[in-house]
């Protein structure tokens, strides 16, 4: 029995190393540069956001934006990712002044911090069905926010999620 249990394991790490190394291949086979040259990608990482603004799409192929690359920007009108992003960094969003609307990927699972916070153009947004949780004040400050259809797999609103929401 003791032996089932210890193949067990190693079958059961073997197969997620083997998981890990085909999320990795996707991610870092990716362009280095995106079709519309709006985005600087590298190795399935969106590392800079050099365009005017405007609909922004992600390709297919990106796993990851960092932290800074949207903030603050203020001719952003929307967003468009791909399904192979499975994470968003705290406040990815924040500060988007323009960005009107976002679709989001559907198999994230959260949505952190302040990710649309200060978002004053943001006025509808839908939450897939994959979420389960949401980080403090991801909607503070969106000045514009009339409807949020949020996952029914959300348990509980995150504290100041719609803290200055005065639609």
């Amino acid at each position: 029995m003791e032996w089932r249990r210890q193949n067990l394991k190693k079958i059961v790490k073997n197969t997620m190393t083997l998981i890990t190394f085909i999320i990795i291949s996707i991610c870092v086979t990716s362009h280095s540069k995106a079709a519309n040259d709006d985005l600087v990608i590298e190795t399935g990482y969106v590392e800079e956001y050099v365009g005017n603004g405007g609909e922004v799409v992600i390709p297919d192929g990106v796993c990851y934006i960092n932290s800074s690359v949207f903030q603050n920007n203020d001719k952003i009108t929307s967003i468009i990712m791909p399904e192979t992003i499975n994470e968003l960094p705290m406040n990815a969003f924040s500060n988007c002044t323009a960005l009107k609307s976002v679709v989001l990927p559907s198999g994230i699972t959260k949505l952190p911090g302040g990710l649309f916070s200060g978002c004053t153009s943001l006025e509808n947004i839908t939450i897939p069905a994959s979420v389960t949780s949401m980080g403090t004040g991801i909607f503070d400050g969106c000045s514009s926010l009339k409807s949020v259809q949020l996952s029914s797999e959300i348990t509980e609103i995150p504290f100041l999620a719609f803290r200055n929401c005065t639609s």
